[in-house]
């Protein structure tokens, strides 16, 4: 349950109403992204490519790489957006850690673009949300890039993965080589932000940057919550108080 998020009875009919949203969260640096989706249309060009995403690591590494979050933080930040008049949007203004996939909340904040409430969404964040509908949703790829005068970054832009996961067959050898002089390090202190629930991770070594696929595989093995032998009884036994709610329990 990497994504799941607990919610009071309230703000879950706030969030889940999909006629008349009243709540969302989204990632507080929306830039990011943009350039992120530009950068892999590069990649995408003159190829059948499926499209990349950030993943909750990937945002969590930029941020802390430009200095908005500590090596030891859950997760990237993100900004809690109420639409209505509520006593809880002022104590919620300040961005909050979370560990989770950020385009599902997106995804879900791009869904309240058409709300009559859209007033009450900062008007830069309105601009930022329409611009990546535009761009994940458009048949036409360059029209969102004419429509908003986007340009696409350099090869060297550090908003993107290095994508070296594919046709480096021919570096095995080399890689093993890597791998060894990399090997000494794993105990080293230094640290990458993102992972689930504070966990510290070894920071990508020069290998890993170079094959972050391998490095995705290697940190999925820490979100497992239930595992391939966990069956329904355990499922139940582990999220069943938290859909009871506070004061009552299994029987």
């Amino acid at each position: 349950m990497m994504n799941a998020v607990g919610l009071c009875p309230t703000c879950h009919a706030y969030y889940h109403d999909a006629l008349d949203p009243l709540f969302f969260f989204v990632p507080s640096d929306l830039d990011f992204f943009i350039r992120f989706e530009l950068r892999d249309r590069i990649r995408r060009q003159g190829d059948i490519a499926k499209r990349r995403v950030p993943l909750a690591h990937e945002y969590a590494r930029y941020q802390y790489r430009q200095g908005k979050i500590t090596d030891v933080a859950q997760g990237g930040q993100y900004t809690r957006v109420y639409l209505d008049d509520t006593p809880w949007a002022q104590s919620t203004q300040a961005p909050k850690q979370w560990h989770g996939a950020p385009l599902p909340t997106i995804r879900k904040a791009i869904g309240a673009l058409g709300s009559p409430r859209i007033g009450r969404v900062p008007q830069d964040m309105v601009m930022k949300l329409t611009i990546l509908r535009d761009l994940y949703y458009l048949d036409d790829e360059e029209e969102a890039e004419r429509r908003y005068q986007l340009q696409r970054p350099s090869q060297d832009d550090d908003y993107h993965y290095q994508d070296s996961d594919e046709g480096d067959d021919d570096n095995g050898k080399e890689e093993e080589e890597e791998e060894d002089e990399d090997a000494d390090d794993d105990d080293d202190d230094e640290t990458e932000p993102g992972t689930k629930g504070g966990k510290r991770c070894p920071k990508w070594t020069k290998q890993e940057a170079r094959y972050p696929k391998r490095q995705r595989q290697r940190e999925s093995r820490f979100e497992w919550d239930l595992g391939p032998d966990a069956t329904a009884e355990d499922a139940i036994r582990k999220f069943g108080p938290v859909l009871l709610g506070p004061g009552r329990r299994l029987k």
